[in-house]
């Protein structure tokens, strides 16, 4: 489909108008604002970036995810980390157990946000070593790049340094933009200052976002050193990522909730506000995973495929023992020593 048929469908007005040479220039008006003639996808970018209702800057990100990824098997997991992303909170940390779909998400949100302005944002995607991130996170990042249906201009560039860049023309002489761009980084063992040393000096002109993929692993030091990469910005929103293990490693204590661990119940509780500033955890149980719950035989099967289901919580349960550490950690999905 052509974009102005596209542009049509959104209900969006088309104007014709003549230039000063005489040549046709089309415009499009979506929600009062103008815009050159373009897929729908970048109009709903720059009305993402400019809403500040969350529900009207959701229904553009959502809208830019199906313009990307119209094949999406959609759940109401994903629509919930796509609501909080764009609810403002500046600390995100998902919790829960295997096959919940937490990394798949949070690669299609830090792909969203930096290609809704990619000259002038910066995404982290950081993890315990460059070679763990290969094979997970950073390799969804790079996959559902190849599956875009959007056309979309980056520079890939891979390595020991593995990035994905916004292709500005220079002029001679100018050095190349190092700031802005999406970086696959390591937190290095050590004091707060040296977690963080190969990250700092990154200031964005519109916004930073920080995935720490194995937050359970990464060092306990980056609850002090994160501040620091939030300084100055004002788009600024980091996701920590794992499989429940201890309250007092990285992941747990960015998850720690304002009333208590003792006053949470996985049964009972999927999201809590957290000690950091802004910040909330969502706790995603295995007994409400999309797969069980969906009505549609179809949609459930397709569903099926990659995340948690009643038969295969039953066999872990029977494998592994439903009191065993390995059972809270990796199928219920919460915390050992609460």
């Amino acid at each position: 489909m052509d974009i102005i048929n596209l542009i049509r469908e959104e209900g969006w007005s088309i104007q014709k108008t003549k230039n000063s040479a005489n040549q046709d220039v089309i415009t499009i008006t979506a929600e009062g604002k103008e815009f050159p003639l373009r897929h729908p996808f970048f109009i709903h970018a720059a009305l993402y970036n400019a809403a500040k209702n969350p529900e009207i800057k959701y229904n553009h990100f959502k809208a830019m995810h199906d313009y990307m990824w119209p094949d999406t098997v959609w759940h109401y997991w994903t629509e919930r980390r796509f609501r909080k992303h764009c609810a403002g909170y500046k600390y995100i940390t998902y919790a829960g157990g295997a096959n919940i779909g937490k990394s798949m998400d949070a690669a299609k949100i830090a792909l969203l946000f930096f290609f809704a302005n990619p000259k002038g944002r910066t995404v982290l995607i950081a993890s315990t070593s460059l070679a763990s991130l290969s094979s997970r996170i950073w390799g969804y990042v790079t996959n559902l790049l190849r599956q875009s249906k959007v056309e979309l201009k980056y520079k890939y560039t891979g390595g020991t340094a593995p990035k994905i860049l916004f292709p500005v023309i220079q002029k001679r002489g100018d050095p190349p933009d190092t700031i802005h761009g999406m970086f696959a980084v390591a937190a290095k063992q050590g004091a707060p200052e040296d977690v963080i040393s190969p990250w700092i000096g990154r200031h964005p002109d519109d916004g930073l976002m920080v995935v720490l993929d194995e937050a359970t692993d990464m060092p306990d030091a980056l609850v002090d050193a994160l501040p620091n990469l939030e300084k100055g910005q004002e788009r600024y929103q980091l996701m920590a990522i794992g499989n429940s293990n201890k309250t007092s490693d990285l992941h747990g204590s960015l998850s720690t909730p304002q009333v208590g661990w003792e006053n949470i119940d996985p049964m009972r509780d999927s999201e809590w506000l957290t000690n950091q500033k802004d910040g909330i955890c969502l706790f995603f149980s295995c007994y409400e995973s999309p797969a069980i719950h969906e009505q549609d035989p179809v949609k459930k099967a397709r569903l099926s495929k990659f995340l948690m289901t009643k038969e295969a919580i039953e066999q872990e349960a029977l494998t592994r023992g439903i009191n065993s550490e390995a059972f809270k950690r990796f199928t219920l999905g919460f915390w050992q020593d609460t």
